[in-house]
């Protein structure tokens, strides 16, 4: 494939596939790639963790706008803790801190922040961390699960710095933090997040990146899913056992399998009534 940092568009899985044979099974780069997919693409959905998000903020909008062109935003940089250990700032460490003391009545939490964040996130917590997987076929699945009158895009980059255990304020560049397998969920999607310190600031290719690191000539490369093949592209995961149910291995990825995969029948059976 030539060195391109154009946008690649496939029109089946066959042509997937050799893609992200290249980004997984390479022995020259010296580097994984973590893939995303959702189900429009950057420009009308960047690459923000749900913090960062206007319908997160809300009439802050315009707040957060000025807030992200801003080159020190002190609400950003400013961590505050109270004297149980909790943070009272910023914003949305606060509401993590609030989610920790009320979710131990639902459930056991891990001793780590680190842990706690993720766990926080993959039940809907809005938080700075933003959901990747290390399979490029889940990553697929989520391009075309939902928003089927949208092109849909997979997006790999390089995992880049990995987090230990330092602590959320000592990072300062987006860096990728991959969970121990403590949730059903996270193993099985294989999940893995980018941690971003500047929530406001979406992921963008970076222009200093060598084309000797890769054939794609970039940090971020796009793989766009045209919207007339995802329910085809649905079908083909399936049969490779990537689907709602293998993902959410829990009631609610069970129930919404079913609904999914029964829908043809009862529609073959109202068109053709037994007499």
């Amino acid at each position: 494939m030539p060195v391109t940092t154009s946008p690649v568009t496939i029109g089946s899985i066959d042509d997937f596939v050799p893609l992200a044979r290249m980004l997984c099974g390479s022995k020259h780069w010296g580097r994984h790639w973590c893939f995303r997919g959702q189900g429009k693409l950057r420009g009308e959905w960047s690459l923000l963790p749900k913090v960062g998000r206007r319908d997160y903020f809300g009439l802050a909008a315009d707040f957060v706008e000025n807030l992200a062109n801003s080159e020190s935003p002190i609400t950003l940089q400013e961590w505050r803790k109270d004297r149980s250990g909790g943070y009272e700032w910023p914003w949305d460490m606060c509401t993590f801190t609030q989610w920790k003391r009320r979710a131990v009545a639902f459930a056991r939490l891990p001793t780590s922040d680190w842990k706690c964040l993720a766990l926080a996130q993959h039940h809907g917590l809005a938080t700075r961390l933003l959901d990747w997987s290390w399979n490029p076929l889940v990553a697929l699945f989520f391009a075309v699960a939902e928003y089927e009158d949208n092109d849909g895009a997979i997006y790999a980059r390089p995992s880049g710095r990995l987090v230990a255990e330092e602590s959320f304020s000592d990072l300062h560049e987006v860096s990728t933090y991959e969970p121990p397998p403590f949730d059903r969920r996270i193993a099985a999607q294989q999940g893995v997040f980018t941690y971003h310190p500047n929530p406001l600031k979406a992921l963008e290719p970076s222009v200093a990146y060598s084309g000797q690191h890769n054939a794609f000539n970039t940090d971020l490369v796009e793989i766009i899913v045209p919207k007339k093949i995802k329910s085809a592209l649905i079908r083909d995961l399936h049969v490779l056992g990537i689907n709602r149910a293998t993902l959410f291995p829990d009631l609610e990825g069970l129930s919404w399998d079913l609904n999914r995969t029964s829908r043809p029948q009862i529609w073959r059976d109202a068109e053709n009534p037994m007499n």
